[in-house]
């Protein structure tokens, strides 16, 4: 959940990817031969995958819960779920706190 668009073209060369986001102007869009889909479509595309890569924006949108109901084994990334991250033992990884 959310476009990450490096993230997304590294993933996208290695594996088959799908994307979701809240934001309506990506919505049909397509980046890296992925079309980004609206965020009703996450239901079934978590079921489809076999890893959720989620933005860490999800803690201040509202979206976490949705998430990590879907799949515990989640893996967050970027820097705004870090703590929050380290604090329930959530999947995570931020480059920038790398070191």
């Amino acid at each position: 959940m959310g476009l990450q668009p490096r993230l997304l073209s590294v993933l996208a060369e290695a594996k088959d990817v799908r994307v979701c986001d809240k934001n309506p102007d990506n919505y049909g869009i397509t980046k890296s031969g992925v079309e980004i889909e609206s965020p009703e479509a996450f239901s079934k595309n978590a079921k489809w995958a076999d890893v959720i890569i989620a933005t860490g924006s999800t803690i201040v949108n509202g979206t976490i819960d949705e998430i990590y109901d879907m799949n515990p084994n989640t893996c967050f990334y970027g820097v705004t779920i870090s703590g929050v991250a380290r604090l329930l033992g959530l999947h995570h990884f931020c480059f920038i706190m790398e070191g």
